[in-house]
Formats: C-alpha cells, structure tokens, sequence
C-alpha cells in the first residue's frame, strides 16, 4: 500500500493493515460465498 497517510492513520489508531494479493482476496471470498454445507447446517439451525 502506498498510501503513507492512511498507513499512519491506522498505525495511530492501533489498527493493523493487512495487504492481501489478488489471488488471496479471491480465496478469501470464495470461502465467504461458498461456504461448507457444515455451516450451511449450523446457521440455519440457529434461527
């Protein structure tokens, strides 16, 4: 990230910035919108 500014803003307000690559976000989100029928399960049966 390139944003000096923003870095030090977070860095400020003790929030640490974790920079992911594009392949990374991408697993991260399919994990999100594909998640595992076990978690299908528990969520449903917890409404």
């Amino acid at each position: 990230m390139e944003d000096e500014e923003l870095l030090s803003e977070y860095e400020s307000q003790q929030r640490p910035v974790n920079i992911l690559s594009g392949a990374e976000f991408a697993e991260l989100l399919d994990g999100v919108l594909d998640p595992s029928p076990e978690f299908e399960t528990a969520v449903k049966e917890s409404f």
